[in-house]
């Protein structure tokens, strides 16, 4: 009980300070493509660099305050097709591994990983929760703050699940993604957070979406599909 105490108040911490990471809608900037390798019998497309984060800084802060939700496409993009090939994604270093849609741009630093296509995206990060964590629980404050922190993200759900036997804490929202690298078109973006911990590591999961996209069994097969080395 500690341990899941302890891992759920530095999880809030991370969210917090993180939460724009799935709102890159075009990519990573400044990530330089090396061709493709295989992962799990599949290819995907190779990146070797991963961009800062968008969205920080006080600039950044001060304009997000005043950044307005935008409105929802009609008849997005975004849908994974049913036809959609899945391959595995090990990190060695990270001590996991996760099915990832086939072919989606892939962004690597150290034992995190990002997949892009278009609009849609995945991440995975391995964070550690420092021994000065407290079993603070939420609170109201994380709304406010996420809702205040840019990306005019407006929070729908919070709530502890259970996947595959293991506890974890999922966290859906919406938010304006980033410009487009090829349109530099912005849309408005479903979320999904999830966060797996073990020990003293916790894996961020996140996974977004053009808003009104249907990947509900997609996102289910990814976010089933994390597993501890």
């Amino acid at each position: 009980m500690r341990t899941a105490l302890v891992a759920l108040s530095f999880v809030v911490a991370l969210f917090v300070s993180t939460v724009f990471i799935a709102c890159g809608g075009g990519g990573p900037a400044g990530a330089v493509s090396t061709g493709a390798h295989s992962a799990g019998g599949g290819t995907v497309p190779d990146t070797t660099s991963m961009a800062a984060l968008p969205g920080t800084g006080s600039s950044a802060h001060a304009a997000a305050q005043a950044e307005q939700a935008l409105a929802p496409m009609k008849n997005p993009p975004g849908d994974i097709p049913d036809s959609q090939q899945f391959v595995a994604y090990s990190s060695p270093s990270g001590g996991y591994s996760l099915e990832v849609p086939e072919g989606w741009a892939r962004t690597e630093n150290g034992h995190d990983v990002r997949f892009d296509f278009n609009y849609d995206g995945l991440w995975l990060r391995i964070s550690h929760v420092p021994p000065t964590s407290t079993g603070a629980s939420m609170s109201a404050d994380l709304v406010k703050k996420l809702e205040s922190g840019g990306g005019a993200v407006t929070v729908k759900s919070v709530a502890t699940i259970r996947i595959n036997g293991m506890e974890a804490l999922r966290f859906t929202y919406d938010s304006n993604s980033e410009s487009n690298s090829v349109t530099n078109k912005r849309v408005r973006l479903e979320n999904n957070a999830y966060y797996y911990y073990r020990d003293d590591r916790i894996a961020e999961l996140r996974l977004w979406a053009p808003l009104g996209a249907d990947n509900v069994d997609q996102w289910q097969r990814i976010s089933r599909s994390f597993t501890w080395k």
